[in-house]
């Protein structure tokens, strides 16, 4: 049988599941004889593992928890793969970040979608930004296709990804790029440009999708990423903003502005 994951709180010597709080121990065989039957929030009972790509619908960004490989048992239910549960399981060992990530990367070709970096998402933050010609074009870019589409960008990738791979997959994603950098640097940047902060964080997540071949509500070449130069700019470490006809470059922890001028100008100040 193929190893399957779970996310689990360590808190106090003590191995938590993050839903229920229930206490899982290392090499111990646990059992739930009613698996499958309705239990609270919507789900129904069982101990909770998943096959790799289910560590998304969690996320793994947050400090007080981590992977455990886990072995399974008996009768299985839930929804695969994100919510899938089983009758037996028992918790083999912690995963450490760089064997889930190779886990992960590994999958890429069989999904379709980037695993590996939709759990460790790309935080513009921590990048050593540069603000060149070539990044200008970028912008310039960028700032054509968003005044395109017909939606905000990040509902135009939502509703694309959501054709691409179902609704469970695109929000687990979103969510983990969201809570884990995007609401830090939309904070970092303010609250007072946050379309265009939403829009890049969108810009990214759909570049994590590449076998997406139509984007909604904004035309493209056929096989083209039409946001590609947003989600460029973030890997480089560049957030744009607009506000009032200036556009902005924010880099570095802080997310300070780096270069700021207009669309017809595209030649704006560094400050």
């Amino acid at each position: 049988m193929s190893d399957h994951y779970k996310v689990l709180r360590e808190r106090d010597g003590k191995l938590l599941s993050p839903y229920q709080d229930h206490e899982y121990r290392l090499d111990e065989w646990q059992t739930e004889q009613r698996v499958g039957e309705p239990g609270e929030s919507g789900c129904v009972r069982g101990l909770y593992a998943t096959p790799i790509e289910g560590l998304i619908y969690r996320g793994v960004w947050r400090a007080d928890e981590h992977v455990y490989r886990c072995e399974v048992g008996g009768r299985s239910a839930g929804e695969a793969p994100l919510k899938l549960c089983h009758e037996r399981l028992r918790v083999v060992g912690r995963v450490e970040p760089d064997e889930v990530r190779r886990l992960a990367r590994a999958e890429h070709e069989r999904l379709g979608w980037l695993l590996e970096e939709a759990l460790y998402p790309v935080d513009p933050r921590a990048a050593t930004a540069a603000c060149d010609g070539s990044e200008i074009d970028l912008l310039r870019q960028w700032a054509s296709v968003r005044d395109s589409v017909g939606v905000s960008v990040r509902d135009s990738v939502r509703v694309s990804v959501w054709a691409s791979v179902g609704v469970s997959v695109r929000d687990s994603v979103w969510d983990s790029v969201r809570d884990s950098v995007g609401v830090s640097v939309w904070a970092s940047v303010g609250v007072s440009v946050r379309d265009s902060v939403w829009d890049s964080v969108g810009a990214y997540i759909g570049s994590l999708f590449p076998r997406v071949s139509s984007w909604q509500y904004v035309k493209h070449a056929p096989g083209e990423y039409p946001y590609a130069a947003g989600a460029t700019l973030w890997r480089r470490g560049l957030v744009p903003s607009h506000d009032r006809g200036t556009w902005r470059l924010h880099a570095g922890p802080d997310m300070r502005s780096v270069w700021s001028g207009t669309v017809v100008e595209m030649g704006g100040e560094h400050e």
